[in-house]
């Protein structure tokens, strides 16, 4: 048998007549590129941050996703956590059809969260690195599949749990709505589905005599 040709993939299927998929984009690969990018290019703006404001702030020693601020406390301080990537359709954000890509718009709260010996201390760090975040990621966030990012607004509030005295724990958010342009392909897909064994037999409809018997 010969060799195939180097075709891109998406051509190699198509050759071969197999199915198209297109892309698949879901909540956890917004999660995953957002932290890429503020991993990447955290370091450059807190170094830009000490040229600004002679204020030098830790590298963030955790980079992670979250569910609850309880999780928090899980991970070493200062940490950037993604704690949501929902999908907003209710103001009309995704967008598709039979002849074209779907396209999503996504609400993504990234926070980064610090521990501070007082109130005015633990607020001035949670304050900058939010603004940081802020910046770092409305300047590089370009690529897929965040297609598209405009910054939404900004919170600090505290995260429970740590009770200790002369400890405080807070946490800055920014808030991005985030575009995708590739979410799926309406086109695409399989001809025929691939059933595993246990669905065989399939169900067949067989012919009854009935006997009718008078009564006795």
């Amino acid at each position: 048998m010969s060799a195939l040709p180097a075709f891109e993939p998406a051509e190699a299927e198509a050759k071969l007549g197999l199915a198209s998929w297109g892309p698949l984009v879901t909540s956890v690969d917004i999660d995953d590129a957002v932290l890429a990018v503020a991993q990447t290019w955290m370091y450059t703006h807190l170094r830009r941050l000490k040229q600004e404001r002679g204020i030098e702030l830790q590298q963030p020693r955790e980079w992670a996703i979250a569910l609850t601020d309880a999780e928090l406390l899980d991970h070493p301080l200062p940490a950037v956590v993604s704690e949501t990537a929902r999908m907003d359709t209710a103001q009309g954000s995704v967008r598709g059809g039979t002849a074209r890509f779907y396209g999503a718009a996504w609400r993504v709260a990234v926070s980064v969260t610090v521990r501070g010996q007082d109130p005015r201390q633990t607020r001035r760090a949670a304050s900058l690195y939010e603004g940081v975040l802020r910046r770092l990621m409305v300047q590089h966030a370009h690529d897929e599949p965040l297609d598209w990012i405009h910054f939404t607004g900004m919170t600090l509030a505290p995260v429970p749990g740590d009770q200790r005295a002369g400890r405080y724990l807070l946490k800055g958010t920014s808030n991005f709505l985030v575009r995708s342009n590739n979410l799926m392909d309406p086109t695409g897909g399989p001809n025929e589905p691939d059933l595993p064994d246990y669905v065989y037999p399939r169900a067949k409809t067989v012919e009854v005599d009935v006997v009718k018997e008078p009564l006795p």
